[in-house]
């Protein structure tokens, strides 16, 4: 059986993989798997104050959703 593109080019990345970007390298994981090791506090700093009070918003509007 031939050796392929295909294979050299998964074979080349496996042993490489810092020829690819980082989107690249987290393609296809799950997102429990991209977000292991980060800390509440890793999250919440990531965000913007934009993103932090939609975020409160959307908390807010669950709780009173699940309080009726």
């Amino acid at each position: 059986m031939p050796y392929t593109m295909e294979e050299f080019k998964r074979e080349f990345l496996r042993e490489h993989p810092d020829e690819l970007s980082p989107e690249e390298r987290l393609k296809g994981l799950p997102l429990e798997e991209r977000l292991k090791g980060f800390s509440m506090d890793d999250l919440f700093r990531a965000l913007s104050q934009d993103e932090l009070k939609s975020l409160a918003e959307r908390i807010r509007q669950e709780r009173d959703k699940n309080s009726d």
